[in-house]
């Protein structure tokens, strides 16, 4: 089994952004291209943010108290 990279060791290596990489590296590369995978990038960490947002919003509802609550007390005699 070969060697790790000290860079490479304990992280995740993504197909796409491989592939991506690998197309951006060379020479030939339009700008337009590599401006749209630029605000993919930004529009997918939005995304990701939304999500996280979602579920800090639905923590704290959880984390709320109820409240009081006046209820009617009958008396059986």
């Amino acid at each position: 089994m070969a060697k790790k990279n000290e860079e490479q060791q304990g992280q995740f290596a993504c197909p796409l952004y491989a592939f991506l990489k690998e197309l951006c590296g060379r020479p030939s590369c339009p700008s337009e291209f590599l401006e749209h995978v630029r605000n993919a990038r930004v529009e997918l960490l939005l995304a990701v943010r939304s999500l996280i947002d979602k579920r800090v919003e639905q923590l704290r509802q959880k984390a709320k108290p109820s409240g009081a609550r006046k209820i009617k007390v009958t008396e059986k005699g």
